[in-house]
């Protein structure tokens, strides 16, 4: 899977809502998601885009350092289509197969600094594949961009978080090349639970929206909405 510049969102974790109390904390996370993809198709080609099925796994890897961090992330999915297929150019002829799946593959590399307990902010790297396995077909979409994650603390063991991304994108086939332009933004809002000083279990939704301009003059609209669940587990250095 090719890779991608984007708007990265903090990886959540109990262990990153406070500066660590030694020099730095790797942490470790894995998620577990389940969702759809909807949109819509347009210009010469139309039509809904919406998803039958959707699931698929996260794993990630932070670095902290006083109020400084960085988290590096990657997540599968894999999702299931009738007739509501996503479609990008004339010349890609929509599967005749009653049933269709699209993978899709994020990448991100990101890089913060957290002013208080309740706001972060940080920028970052980040690829977002999308591959068709009935034809091998495979766009990326590639960006830069910035984000802001808000922190509530509940109580000792519950915090409530929030992160919005916002990102310009180019969009490249499986040669390289450039076959458009796209906007792009993130929301994950969710709560974490603290099990030990270094561990947490994290619950949430999180949606990705793109809004693409294809060189074809085709348009489209989609957004990734997934519900997940997730463990983080720090090791203090």
């Amino acid at each position: 899977m090719k890779r991608t510049l984007a708007i990265f969102a903090l990886a959540a974790s109990g262990t990153t809502f406070a500066a660590s109390e030694t020099p730095i904390t790797l942490t470790l996370g894995a998620k577990l998601h389940s969702g759809g993809w909807t949109g819509e198709n347009k210009g010469s080609i139309t039509g809904d885009i919406e998803s039958t099925n959707g699931k698929g796994m996260g794993l990630s890897v932070g670095l902290r350092r006083d109020r400084w961090f960085s988290v590096l992330a990657l997540q599968t999915g894999s999702y299931d289509f009738d007739d509501k297929q996503p479609i990008y150019d004339d010349e890609v002829i929509r599967d005749d197969e009653s049933s269709l799946t699209v993978d899709s593959g994020f990448f991100s590399i990101g890089v913060g600094y957290q002013f208080n307990p309740y706001f972060a902010l940080q920028g970052g790297f980040k690829s977002h594949g999308q591959t068709w396995e009935n034809s091998n077909r495979e766009i990326t979409y590639v960006g830069l961009g910035i984000g802001a994650t808000g922190f509530y603390p509940l109580s000792k063991t519950w915090t409530l978080y929030g992160t919005l991304g916002l990102n310009s994108m180019t969009i490249e086939d499986d040669s390289g090349n450039n076959i458009g332009d796209a906007g792009s933004s993130s929301l994950e809002l969710g709560a974490a639970y603290r099990l030990t000083p270094v561990s947490s279990l994290s619950f949430g939704f999180k949606n990705e929206a793109v809004v693409a301009e294809f060189d074809s003059g085709n348009e489209q609209e989609h957004n990734l909405a997934n519900l997940f669940i997730g463990y983080n587990h720090g090791i203090r250095f």
